[in-house]
């Protein structure tokens, strides 16, 4: 289901790149990893409020939206919980492949973070609604990848052997997820291009349309299993975010309304993934996931 961008929208196309920026800065402006591995289950939560309990999962781009979601949650008195890990993907036994193709430590610390995710945190918490995101690895034409259920690069498996593994793993995932009732929203991956880096474009470019990119949007093998789960389930939804991100996709401008949108090829910065909290509030109330 798609999330609505705003519908007051102006190019930046031909916008002068903002004077007195720093560029490095906000390349180093990292999003915060917050978890509650090796801690009481209480570090978790960044926000307390009255009404419903809201749990933020997955890697660096489900970090990237912490912003967006504290705002929400403040703004309509959410409780949100967040458990993030760079390069871990939320779905149980799915890793990220590493450029060697072996499990890596990170994958190691992965697992750990994530059993600890499925078999302490959430039962304790015990969340209302569970929103997951990840990076979109098994995007067309770009090197990320996950690893294989024989923790080896996909390389070793057939596209339909990986699409298969792709798919039962988040299908068992989302079982373990949807216990208690639980509602679950995806947030699927947003467009990037792994070849081009809108922040550095910025940094030497005199207006903004030098630094605008196409982006694919043909659903990856990822988002196909989302909508497949979202039809057959009435409390999983799939939020298609890349209008939010690229509202004249598939162009994607780098400053929208003033915010620089992106830190790398694929981060938002802080400040562009705070601006989208009102358009996730409404796609959430709007889809009956919170009142």
């Amino acid at each position: 289901t798609p999330a609505a961008a705003g519908t007051n929208l102006a190019t930046t196309g031909f916008t002068p790149v903002p004077t007195g920026i720093d560029w490095q800065a906000l390349k180093k402006d990292d999003p915060d990893f917050d978890s509650c591995y090796g801690k009481p289950v209480t570090a978790c939560t960044l926000v307390h409020g009255t009404g419903q309990h809201i749990l933020l999962l997955g890697d660096s781009t489900a970090a990237m939206m912490i912003p967006t979601f504290t705002a929400l949650a403040n703004a309509h008195s959410f409780t949100l919980s967040v458990s993030v890990a760079a390069a871990c993907p939320w779905q149980r036994d799915l890793f990220a492949a590493s450029p060697l193709g072996a499990p890596t430590a990170g994958a190691q610390e992965c697992k750990k973070v994530k059993d600890d995710v499925y078999d302490r945190v959430i039962p304790t918490l015990n969340p209302d609604v569970i929103l997951t995101m990840n990076l979109g690895w098994e995007a067309p034409g770009d090197e990320l990848s996950y690893l294989g259920p024989d923790l080896r690069r996909p390389g070793t498996m057939s596209r339909a052997d990986m699409a298969a593994w792709l798919d039962r793993t988040t299908t068992d995932s989302l079982a373990q997820l949807r216990s208690g009732n639980r509602k679950v929203v995806f947030l699927e991956p947003t467009p990037f291009r792994t070849s081009f880096d809108p922040l550095v474009c910025l940094a030497t470019a005199t207006v903004a349309a030098e630094c605008r990119y196409l982006a694919d949007t043909q659903a990856t093998t990822l988002e196909q299993v989302y909508r497949r789960l979202e039809r057959h389930d009435d409390n999983v939804w799939s939020a298609d975010l890349d209008r939010l991100v690229c509202p004249f996709l598939p162009i994607c401008d780098p400053i929208i309304h003033g915010h620089v949108v992106k830190r790398d090829f694929d981060h938002l910065t802080r400040d562009y993934a705070r601006s989208l909290a009102p358009a996730l509030a409404s796609y959430l109330r709007d889809n009956g996931v919170t009142p």
